[in-house]
């Protein structure tokens, strides 16, 4: 069998729901490079971190680049709810 025909029905759901990404990203992209708030970002994950990725980008009908800034600020926010959590109110410094 051809690896094409083993595709489940999500990947190629993905597939087409990226293509049709693709005009989106282009502009979007495009407009955050000339923005200076941004700055580029770039690593290497496991493939099957990156499959999850980009499915949850489709998912949500974003680009990559929103995608990961999404993740980014959930996981920073979450981070800062938890540090939070963990400060004890009402402590007093010593005089």
């Amino acid at each position: 069998m051809s690896q094409h025909s083993d595709k489940t029905n999500l990947e190629k759901r993905h597939e087409i729901m990226e293509q049709k990404l693709r005009h989106q990203h282009i502009a979007t992209v495009t407009d955050k490079k000339k923005d200076p708030n941004y700055g580029l970002l770039r690593g290497l994950v496991p493939q099957d971190l990156l499959k999850r990725f980009k499915i949850y980008c489709v998912e949500n009908g974003i680009d990559n680049s929103q995608g990961l800034e999404n993740l980014l600020r959930e996981y920073f926010e979450w981070k800062d709810q938890q540090t939070k959590s963990y400060k004890s109110p009402n402590v007093e410094k010593e005089k």
